[in-house]
């Protein structure tokens, strides 16, 4: 599973998101929709951008979608985020709202509509960043999973992404090239890495079959993990978790099949999954798997691992598909650089009642 500081950190990547509905309206312009600072305060208002507010309970809806998401891709157990991370995410949130509606009002001013191009563009990034492993088509996952509100705002998250994106591709025609020496360097550059990457994947493989080789031999399971890449970041080395079969493919899809074959004390060969290759020890078993309207009694697995990281696999793209990636690239340079200070200098915002909180002491929902 990947880190979810990795996670959390592509966020911004795929969706500027956190406004709400009046946000929306790309026609919005400085003023429109101002509130007055009682009114702020009577409705949580956190921030406000040339009248557009944002308030704690769109925030909280936000924070339910990205959770939804991440759920989605197996990053975390349950779509109910614990409190740290649910104050991350809203953060996150509250501070990528003023970037936002700065770029749609400013798209709004200067006439711009999302093609169907755009759409799609800005769908297939949520698909590439949300999408769980070894899912063939992440897009039609994810449109079926999510229902009702949060399918709508997500919806809605997508359409003002793609109008971003278009009126950023607009403002920065003629003033962001691609340099084709650039481009040469970078194929050159990507079939090293690539012969690299993959000795490194061959040097965490044989890494991994000494370490099988050990366990084979009688060594201590946990003794043995201590060996591993995680050994120096994971307080609990070699601990993974209690999983049912269910949650447990949500992570890494069918691998209930391997743990399901497992006896108690049992541990799997190396198994090369999305990020990692994983030896897989089985602690513990509980409940029946039985299921009815009277009982619910669940398989549940308690596990140990071992986890030797995988390198990323460099693969050498065609020239126009480097060119497209250097092109977005000094897109998103254009945006931080220069598009985004000039419209922050225009701005009016006020923050009338500081970060959003959350109450420590409210269950989750």
């Amino acid at each position: 599973m990947r880190h979810l500081s990795v996670i959390l950190a592509g966020l911004a990547c795929m969706l500027i998101v956190g406004c709400s509905d009046s946000a929306q309206n790309s026609s919005a312009a400085k003023g429109t929709n101002a509130v007055s600072y009682a009114a702020m305060a009577t409705n949580d208002v956190l921030v406000a951008v040339n009248g557009t507010a944002l308030t704690k309970g769109e925030v909280e809806e936000l924070v339910r979608l990205d959770a939804a998401l991440l759920y989605l891709k197996g990053a975390i157990p349950s779509p109910k985020p614990d409190p740290r991370l649910k104050l991350r995410l809203a953060k996150r949130r509250q501070g990528q709202f003023i970037s936002k509606v700065l770029l749609l009002q400013a798209a709004g001013e200067a006439g711009v509509v999302a093609t169907s191009n755009d759409l799609e563009q800005a769908w297939n990034d949520i698909a590439t960043g949300y999408g769980a492993p070894g899912d063939a088509n992440p897009r039609a996952t994810i449109q079926s999973q999510l229902r009702g509100k949060l399918r709508a705002l997500l919806d809605r998250e997508v359409e003002s992404a793609a109008l971003i994106g278009a009126f950023i591709a607009k403002s920065a025609a003629g003033k962001v090239s691609v340099d084709e020496a650039q481009v040469e360097e970078i194929i050159k550059r990507g079939g090293e890495l690539k012969a690299r990457s993959r000795r490194l994947l061959e040097e965490q493989r044989e890494k991994a079959r000494k370490l099988h080789a050990r366990l084979e031999k009688g060594e201590d399971f946990m003794v043995v993990a201590a060996a591993s890449d995680t050994a120096d970041e994971d307080e609990s080395v070699g601990a993974w978790g209690e999983f049912t079969p269910a949650a447990l493919d949500r992570i890494y899809p069918d691998l209930s099949k391997q743990v399901g074959k497992l006896g108690v004390g049992e541990y799997t060969e190396p198994l090369e999954l999305e990020d990692a290759i994983h030896i897989i020890r089985l602690e513990a078993r509980s409940g029946a798997g039985a299921e009815s309207a009277v009982t619910l009694d669940p398989l549940r697995w308690k596990l140990q691992r071992i986890v030797l990281k995988l390198p990323i696999l460099y693969e050498v793209g065609t020239r126009e598909q480097i060119r497209a990636a250097a092109l977005k690239e000094g897109r998103q340079k254009f945006q931080t650089e220069t598009l985004l200070p000039a419209l922050f200098k225009k701005a009016d915002i006020l923050r009338p009642n500081g970060d959003v909180k959350f109450a420590e002491s409210k269950k989750e929902d």
